[in-house]
């Protein structure tokens, strides 16, 4: 992440910086509690912007242990709030189900889920599009391993769609991928449930305006119960929270990527392509799949035609010089 961003600002910052997501694609970087640059990086295209705003810090800045450290009475007091929060339901629920991607949000409330039910309650689901990056269905085996927890896998059939049934690429006009995931993980859920059960997500206030509207509690019917324990944690506590329990975090995380989804995803933007495309640990490997350059290809189309540009002209290519 901190060579990604080096690159692409003109300047070494510093080991861990932090970004702060304002509005219209713009981020503050923080080294510290110092505002050193400022990062643009636009929805369209694979070319994300930035440049140093302020003085930068000295080599011994910001280590990971130092953050969790500065960060330790927080943490632990949106631990405790959210364990209470989900100890309320732990007389009622006869299951408790996980939905888990390999994201952050959703590691952290596995791990606040595990810290309050008993483990004979709790099942973990995991949905696979058939077009998830490689490192995640990865780290999801490692983890499981580590938490010793089974893992229940259902199938989205997004890659299906797309190879088998003429499907065109995802755009934020046409989700249709969104409907198979949500469809995959309702029937996993229906599938494991038990009893009463309760549904613990990692939705974050955060994330967007649909899911701040949500209440922590939706009750579904008089059996089932969805609730947020991490509604109002902050990304930034969300990856400590992870680390100072001693697990690592998705590897995508620590390339730089904000959220974790599918490699064809519409919400992929500029900065997220541009490491696709140039960091040589996920292009070398995603270099191998062909809808990966499908996807590459119709993300050029679209920023090239938007510009007036004939994408025909234009190439994209990754360490390995495959262009799309």
């Amino acid at each position: 992440f901190s060579r990604t961003l080096a690159t692409v600002i003109g300047a070494e910052l510093c080991r861990n910086p932090l970004l702060v997501r304002r509005f219209g694609g713009v981020h503050d970087v923080y080294c510290g509690a110092r505002r050193v640059a400022i990062l643009e990086i636009p929805d369209e295209g694979f070319a994300p912007r930035g440049k140093v705003v302020g003085e930068l810090p000295g080599e011994g800045c910001c280590s990971l242990e130092s953050l969790i450290e500065a960060n330790r009475g927080v943490i632990n007091l949106y631990e405790e709030v959210s364990k209470s929060f989900l100890r309320s339901f732990a007389v009622w629920a006869d299951t408790v189900i996980v939905p888990w991607s390999g994201g952050k949000d959703s590691t952290a409330a596995l791990l606040l889920a595990l810290e309050v039910f008993p483990r004979s309650r709790i099942r973990v689901l995991f949905s696979d599009t058939g077009v998830e990056f490689p490192c995640t269905l990865e780290y999801v085996e490692e983890v499981s391993k580590i938490l010793g927890v089974e893992v229940h896998r259902v199938y989205a059939g997004v890659d299906r769609g797309l190879l088998e049934e003429g499907l065109p690429i995802p755009t934020h006009d046409n989700r249709w991928c969104t409907g198979r995931k949500i469809g995959s993980v309702m029937a996993g859920i229906a599938r494991l449930s038990e009893g009463n059960t309760l549904v613990v997500t990692g939705d974050r206030d955060a994330e967007s305006r649909r899911r701040s509207i949500r209440p922590p509690v939706r009750r579904v019917d008089d059996r089932t119960v969805i609730v947020t324990p991490i509604k109002m944690w902050s990304g930034a506590h969300v990856q400590l929270y992870i680390l100072s329990k001693g697990l690592r975090l998705n590897p995508l995380y620590e390339r730089g990527f904000y959220r974790i989804g599918c490699y064809i995803c519409p919400a992929l933007r500029s900065w997220e392509l541009f490491i696709m495309t140039q960091d040589p640990s996920i292009a070398l490997r995603l270099g191998k799949l062909p809808l990966y350059h499908r996807f590459i290809e119709h993300r050029m189309r679209v920023s090239t035609a938007k510009k007036g540009m004939d994408w025909e002209a234009q190439t994209v290519c990754d360490p390995l010089n495959i262009c799309g």
